[in-house]
């Protein structure tokens, strides 16, 4: 059994004829009331009536069309943990072998789409899980071996119409094939973790690409300033000519937001005005939009302070910048080219403000709190690199010792 999210269900009575409509959603049933308030001119409250507890869909296995449960819980969250019960319930050992890889895989998206996955997790959970259905075909879970692993790594291992998939996409799918078979071992879909003692491939590590003072100055003058493209025409009336252009208002403010507050690309184009608190100064990101689950509170720089007061403010859903990625990337990469820059992208950004302040002094904490890790070990590993006057000077250090110890 898998089961949809818990929603109301609503009941819609004409005044005029006397019938009655259910839907599932308040949008739904919202739609159809206001339609008949309108032509009734009756009060809304009389007309669309909310069920006190909320429902599911029970979809057996194959099956297409979903029944009806009340889940007797008036909360949302309550409900869900009805749902999660009943399929603990479920999952004992005389069902285990009626349950396909499919159904399993369902029912842990499902999990965790309750434990609020962001829409773009459960997306490539479910693009690497096609993999596995498409492997293991119809086989039950409790029957997957760790020669049926093995043998599902080599086959991918040899890609399809050419292409093979690099390390890091091999040890992301052996993550969650390790998280799938222990959350089906917990279930009681499957006897044992069939991917323990499987070891991850080696992955080439290449230094992050770190901005000097010199080239942040460049990039952020190429961000704003005009420039000049030669355009020439050899054909009919043959003619050389320098167009000036000038990047887009929004492309500074972008640039210069993520160099300060070392915001994510994406929080930074979701950025709305009520999140901007320019009296307090003060940038606040929900958790709900966080990659970590964790509310951010950013102080604004006195530069952002300046440069946000110039665009012109919006309602507090509207958007600060309000534009498109694909936007913001082409015109980011010209600005690099300008630039004369090579090998950075937007993210480089938050890697260069997170090493300077870390170079500067600002301790582990600060630094975590303002970037919005988890854990310094994740920042340090993946945002801190030694300048070569930094390594310089512990060769010269070392090199000190020796001349002591020779002398």
């Amino acid at each position: 059994m898998h089961y949809s999210s818990p929603f109301r269900l609503y009941l819609i009575t004409d005044p005029e004829t006397g019938r009655r409509y259910q839907r599932y959603g308040r949008k739904k049933g919202a739609a159809l009331a206001e339609d008949i308030a309108d032509r009734t001119q009756k009060p809304l409250e009389t007309i669309l009536t909310p069920s006190r507890c909320f429902y599911v869909l029970e979809y057996c296995r194959g099956g297409k069309r979903g029944r009806r449960v009340n889940t007797h819980q008036g909360n949302r969250t309550l409900a869900r943990e009805w749902v999660n019960d009943r399929i603990r319930r479920d999952s004992g050992p005389c069902r285990r072998a009626n349950l396909d890889l499919e159904a399993a895989i369902d029912q842990w998206l499902e999990e965790k789409r309750l434990r609020r996955r962001t829409t773009k997790t459960l997306v490539n959970y479910r693009s690497q899980a096609g993999f596995w259905t498409r492997f293991f075909g119809v086989r039950q879970t409790a029957s997957i071996t760790r020669a049926d692993i093995i043998e599902f790594f080599t086959w991918r291992e040899r890609g399809r119409n050419g292409r093979k998939p690099g390390n890091h996409l091999l040890n992301l799918n052996l993550t969650l094939l390790r998280d799938f078979f222990r959350w089906a071992k917990k279930r009681g879909y499957s006897d044992a973790d069939p991917t323990e003692g499987i070891e991850r491939w080696d992955e080439l590590y290449r230094e992050p690409r770190i901005l000097s003072p010199e080239e942040v100055t460049g990039l952020l003058t190429a961000c704003r300033e005009p420039f000049s493209v030669p355009v020439v025409r050899r054909s009919y009336k043959s003619y050389e000519k320098d167009v000036t252009y000038t990047p887009p208002p929004w492309l500074y403010p972008i640039v210069l937001t993520a160099l300060t507050t070392l915001l994510r690309q994406k929080n930074i184009l979701a950025l709305t005005w009520g999140q901007v608190d320019l009296r307090a100064g003060m940038i606040r990101i929900p958790a709900e939009e966080s990659k970590t689950r964790t509310e951010l509170a950013i102080p604004i720089s006195a530069q952002l302070r300046q440069c946000l007061e110039d665009i012109p403010r919006g309602f507090a859903d509207a958007p600060v910048f309000g534009v498109k990625l694909a936007s913001v990337r082409r015109s980011f990469t010209s600005a690099v080219r300008r630039a004369g820059l090579e090998g950075v992208t937007f993210h480089c950004l938050r890697k260069t403000g997170t090493d300077f302040l870390l170079r500067s002094g600002i301790s582990l904490e600060t630094t975590q709190k303002l970037g919005g890790w988890k854990t310094p070990e994740v920042m340090l590993k993946h945002y801190r690199n030694p300048s070569l006057q930094e390594l310089d000077e512990a060769v010269t250090c070392i090199d000190s010792l020796v001349r002591q110890a020779g002398a």
